[in-house]
């Protein structure tokens, strides 16, 4: 009896270990296979060592010495398929096809793409050194990763690359920096705006217009140190932080190489007056006709009107003018820039010339425009000597505003129409004699001023032993600033 339990336990288990198997061979042949080859897109030759999956799932692998590898067991559907290898740019090969019993095959070419290093910083330490290594803060972003800003400010563009950088355009005014702060504020009253400092030049500040004064297409890289280092280089007045710029100089070109480029850039800016709501009532005596009336019933000018006594702004305007629309227009946005670079064993050189304009969309305003060039090159006559120039010239224009032009015309009454010119088409101070207040069109005009500044940097030719500084600011009348020269 216990013969026959062992032989027909052994029965069931074989029974069993039959119904499996076929299972498997059932479900392997539902399945399907994908078998990838990978090559090189500069060489065509196959790569080794390629890491490949199947997105959204377990399934991957890496190809074999022959550039190949097949993927068994695959159900049956569409597949995004994924390709990695470190140094070569990753590519994805979306709805590939896996069908039942069959090989899908599948072709890829890698192409190569460098692979970010940590960059060397030269701001604020004795020798270059990694960035790593630093015992400080410093952000490093290079030309690569420099786009070219949406707005005249080239410093804009490094806005979400560095952390802990804010940056901010408070104003639309044409001519108008951003503002940038880095650290926690250090006064209540002074600036805390970063030292700017451009090839060792220490930038000074007015009208806003340093991150104004920089052309974006000339910087290589551009440092933010936001520790105490900054002001251990430059002393208290980097306190709020430094932003070191360096500027290209035909040093990344092959030797042998010159190199031309034209940019030419134009652009258009509007304001949206329909989004300004004013008021559509007062509380004044009006007749059926919507004129100003006294107690009497009597028609009156208006600046004889008088309250209803309601206290309730309920009595619509006969007539209402749209003063914003008549204070904005239409702008534009301008800029052309040349370069010319060079570079060999001996010398390297980059030249660059750059017109910018923006027109201001007050109608009475003319905007912002500055003309700048720039003049880098480095000669080594000899295996220890190296000399090296810096030249940057600069001319920008802005036409001031007067006062609080917007915050003006929003108090202004809406039932005065400021669009109103004289024989000569200039607009009028008073428009209407009732209400004793200059047009803010008209102040504009009239109380506007021309801001003019000149810079000229420069950087004389050094030697092994130091090199000489000479660098400047100078303004034209009316600029507000000082000539400011000094030599080390």
């Amino acid at each position: 009896m216990r013969s026959f339990k062992t032989g027909a336990v052994g029965i069931v288990v074989a029974a069993g270990l039959l119904m499996a198997s076929y299972g498997d061979l059932s479900a392997q042949q539902d399945r399907g296979s994908l078998a990838v080859t990978v090559t090189a897109q500069e060489s065509g030759n196959r790569m080794v060592g390629v890491q490949i999956n199947l997105e959204n799932t377990t399934i991957g692998g890496v190809t074999g010495t022959n550039g190949r590898m097949v993927l068994d067991n695959v159900r049956p559907g569409t597949y995004n398929v994924e390709i990695r290898m470190i140094g070569y740019a990753f590519k994805r090969i979306d709805n590939v096809t896996v069908s039942a019993g069959e090989t899908t095959e599948l072709e890829a070419e890698l192409r190569i793409a460098a692979v970010s290093l940590d960059g060397i910083v030269t701001t604020g330490v004795v020798d270059p050194t990694e960035g790593i290594r630093l015992p400080f803060t410093v952000g490093r972003v290079s030309s690569e990763n420099l786009q070219v800003p949406t707005t005249a400010s080239a410093l804009g563009a490094i806005q979400g690359k560095v952390a802990g950088v804010n940056i901010t355009r408070a104003s639309g005014q044409p001519g108008s920096g951003v503002y940038i702060n880095l650290r926690t504020p250090t006064s209540i009253q002074g600036s805390n705006s970063p030292l700017f400092v451009v090839d060792g030049t220490v930038l000074g500040n007015t009208f806003g217009g340093t991150t104004m004064d920089i052309e974006s297409l000339d910087i290589e890289s551009v440092e933010v140190i936001k520790g105490a280092a900054a002001a251990a280089l430059y002393g208290s007045r980097a306190a709020a932080g430094v932003i070191s710029i360096t500027t290209a100089r035909g040093r990344n070109l092959e030797s042998g190489t010159t190199q031309f480029s034209v940019r030419s850039e134009i652009g258009n800016t509007s304001v949206n007056t329909g989004g300004v709501r004013f008021a559509r009532h007062h509380q004044f005596r009006v007749n059926e006709q919507g004129e100003y009336i006294n107690s009497a019933g009597e028609v009156v000018p208006r600046a004889q009107r008088e309250p209803d006594g309601s206290r309730m702004m309920r009595n619509p305007f006969a007539e209402t003018f749209d003063n914003v629309g008549a204070f904005f227009q239409p702008a534009d946005t301008r800029s052309f820039s040349g370069t010319m670079a060079y570079n060999s064993a001996e010398s390297n050189l980059r030249l660059s010339f750059n017109r910018f304009y923006e027109s201001g969309t007050i109608v009475t305003n003319d905007g912002y425009n500055r003309t700048s060039g720039r003049l880098n090159f480095d000669h080594r006559p000899s295996q220890n000597v190296q000399l090296s120039g810096t030249v940057f010239h600069s001319r920008s224009e802005r036409d001031e505003l007067s006062g609080s032009p917007f915050w003006d015309l929003l108090f202004y009454p809406v039932d005065i129409n400021l669009n109103v010119r004289d024989e000569n088409g200039n607009f009028l101070q008073v428009p209407d004699t009732t209400f004793v207040s200059e047009s803010p069109i008209w102040r504009q005009t009239g109380g506007g001023h021309q801001g003019r500044r000149r810079r000229c940097p420069l950087r004389l030719p050094g030697s092994r032993r130091g090199h000489l500084h000479h660098y400047g600011t100078r303004s034209e009348p009316g600029g507000g600033n000082h000539t400011v020269f000094r030599s080390e």
